[in-house]
C-alpha cells in the first residue's frame, strides 16, 4: 500500500502544471509549445495512473491472504495477483512504446515530427475495460466467504462500508470508460480530456482509501476504543497431532498500589489444518 500512496502523490501533483499550461482550454487558445508540454506531462501521468491501479488491487488481495484460510480462496487470490501484475507490465510497456520513437507521444501532434503511433484510443479502451473487470473480480472474490459469517450489526456495517467504497470506485471506472468514448473522436485534445482527467483523479485516491480502510479501522480502534473496540484476547491457532487446549495466564503483580494483570490465551486444536491457519479481526 505504501507503493500505491507513493504513486498517487505525483499523479495528483501533475494536475497542477497540466492546468497551468492550458489543460481545459480550447486547443486554439493554447500556445503550441504548451500543447507539447501538456502531452509530455500526460505521457508520464498515464504511466503513473496505469501503475497505481493494479498496485492498489494487489494490496487488497494481499490483505485477503491474511484473513481467508481456505486453500481454494488463496489460489484464486494468487491468480488475481498474477493478472494484476500482467496488467501492470503489459500496459506500461504498451504505453511507453505507444509511438516509435517514444518522443512522438508528445511531439507528433502537429505533423512536424515523424513517428509511428499505436491507436491510442483503442489502447485506452482496453486498459479501462480490463481494469473494470479486475475491480469487479477483487470485490466479488471474498463475498462467498463473508456472507455465511455470523457478525454483529456493527461489524456488518463496517464491512459493508468498505465494499460500498469499493463499488463506488468501480462505478467511477465505468464512468471514466464512458468519457473515453467521447474523447476518442475529439479534435480538441486540451479541452475534451478534462472529463477523463476528473474521473481518473477521483478513482485513484478513493481506491487507495478503500484499500487502507482495515488499517484506518485499527487506528480508530486504538484512538477511540469505544467506537471500534474489541474484547478479543490474543489467540494463536495452531494445528497439532493431539486434540488439546492450553490456557496460560500471566502473573498477578500486587506490589505497591497498582495491580497489573496480563492474560494470554493460547488455543491449540487439531481440527484446523496447518495450511488453513489464520488470524482474523473484523
Amino acid at each position: 500500500m505504501t507503493v500505491a500512496v507513493a504513486l498517487m502523490i505525483p499523479l495528483a501533483a501533475l494536475s497542477v502544471p497540466l492546468a497551468n499550461y492550458g489543460l481545459g482550454k480550447d486547443m486554439w487558445e493554447v500556445e503550441p509549445d504548451n500543447i507539447t508540454k501538456i502531452l509530455y506531462l500526460y505521457f508520464w501521468d498515464e504511466l503513473v495512473y496505469l501503475a497505481v491501479l493494479p498496485v492498489t488491487k494487489i494490496s487488497i488481495l494481499l490483505f485477503y491472504l491474511k484473513i481467508f484460510p481456505k486453500r481454494e480462496v488463496k489460489i484464486a487470490i494468487w491468480v488475481l495477483v498474477g493478472f494484476n501484475i500482467a496488467y501492470l507490465i503489459a500496459f506500461e510497456v504498451i504505453s511507453i512504446f505507444q509511438c516509435r520513437p517514444i518522443a512522438g507521444a508528445w511531439l507528433a501532434w502537429d505533423g512536424t515530427f515523424e513517428a509511428t503511433c499505436n491507436d491510442i484510443n483503442m489502447q485506452g479502451w482496453m486498459a479501462a475495460a480490463l481494469n473494470l473487470v479486475l475491480d469487479l473480480s477483487v470485490l466479488i472474490l471474498p463475498l462467498p466467504e463473508l456472507v455465511p459469517l455470523s457478525l454483529s450489526l456493527r461489524k456488518k456495517i463496517q464491512i459493508l462500508s468498505m465494499f460500498c467504497v469499493g463499488f463506488f470506485v468501480t462505478i467511477v471506472s465505468a464512468l471514466r470508460l464512458q468519457s473515453l468514448a467521447k474523447y476518442a473522436n475529439t479534435s480538441n485534445v486540451t479541452q475534451d480530456y478534462v472529463e477523463v482527467g476528473y474521473w481518473s483523479t477521483i478513482e485513484v485516491p478513493v481506491g487507495v482509501i478503500c484499500a487502507c480502510m482495515p488499517a484506518i479501522r485499527s487506528l480508530i480502534a486504538t484512538v477511540f476504543p469505544k467506537v471500534f473496540g474489541t474484547t478479543q484476547q490474543k489467540s494463536d491457532y495452531e494445528g497439532i497431532s493431539g486434540g488439546s487446549k492450553q490456557w496460560s495466564f500471566g502473573r498477578l503483580n500486587t506490589s505497591g498500589k497498582h495491580i497489573k494483570v496480563k492474560t494470554e490465551w493460547t488455543v491449540r486444536s487439531h481440527n484446523v489444518p496447518e495450511h488453513e491457519e489464520s488470524q482474523v479481526e473484523l
